[in-house]
């Protein structure tokens, strides 16, 4: 997850000391929706916070590559059994 703290903007008639979020950067995520918490702190320990939602969503198909033709070479006895695997 990114650093939503940087999009931020937090201002204070002191100083602002930090801004932290609930889920830290760097979490990684299922897709889903989450409710983050940014919360800011000034120099005398007051705080303040909002809240917004994050939905994570997949739109990327899977991909797939599939071997050449394949040329499989049988005996007599063997010639109506071809072996492969599912997966």
């Amino acid at each position: 997850m990114e650093d939503f703290t940087l999009l931020a903007t937090a201002e204070d008639n002191c100083s602002v000391q930090s801004v932290t979020q609930s889920i830290p950067s760097g979490t990684v995520l299922s897709t889903g929706s989450y409710s983050i918490t940014l919360e800011v702190t000034d120099a005398s320990g007051n705080t303040a916070d909002c809240t917004f939602d994050l939905n994570v969503n997949d739109t990327e198909l899977p991909t797939i590559a599939c071997p050449s033709t394949q040329t499989r070479l049988v005996n007599g006895r063997y010639r109506n059994r071809i072996h492969y695997s599912k997966r």
